[in-house]
């Protein structure tokens, strides 16, 4: 699947855009979604380069944003519908292009990622889209109805994924570096 064209797609709602994605990924069984990736930071201001909104020698700056990793045999694959990169691309080489520079980005704007389980996300994320309420005219607004798991006793919203002080077992906390650990690992059993 390197066509993104042909995927459901609305700017400003990559945390949407991923849960279609899932959606539709679940019908190819060589590729195994993992985790949704909210890039998020205490300050609301994540810096990420290689997006397509930014200029192509400085990152521009998210409040959030959020991407897919999968598994399509050994390789972990990122799928980012805002980036330049390619559509999938492996984990190593999007991490190299989206944090270059990291360690020398003010504190303020480098990425945290909270790794949500895909299977978790897909059951549980419930979106309202209030975010976007009289920021953007409503027919930029996805075409498809709100994302809504009523038959979740808890319901996983866009507030509980991008709010830093909040840390469980299905929502941890950790740098670009050590998801990439982390995926390695998993790899590796």
């Amino acid at each position: 699947m390197s066509d993104k064209t042909s995927l459901t797609y609305t700017p400003l709602f990559c945390e949407e855009n991923i849960w279609m994605l899932i959606k539709s990924l679940d019908k190819q069984s060589e590729i195994i979604p993992l985790d949704v990736l909210f890039i998020i930071n205490p300050g609301n201001s994540v810096a990420l380069f290689q997006q397509t909104k930014s200029n192509y020698s400085e990152p521009i700056i998210w409040d959030y944003h959020v991407i897919l990793t999968t598994i399509k045999g050994k390789e972990a694959l990122v799928y980012d519908f805002d980036t330049r990169c390619d559509f999938p691309i492996s984990i190593e080489d999007y991490f190299e292009n989206t944090f270059k520079f990291w360690s020398h980005i003010d504190s303020q704007f480098q990425a945290l990622i909270r790794p949500i389980n895909a299977d978790y996300y897909i059951r549980h994320f419930t979106s309202d889209r209030s975010h976007m309420k009289g920021v953007i005219c409503d027919d930029a607004f996805p075409a498809y109805p709100v994302i809504m798991n009523s038959k979740e006793k808890t319901p996983l919203t866009l507030s509980d994924c991008r709010n830093c002080n909040k840390i469980t077992e299905e929502l941890p906390l950790i740098t670009p570096a050590e998801y990439l650990e982390r995926i390695k690992f998993h790899r590796h059993m």
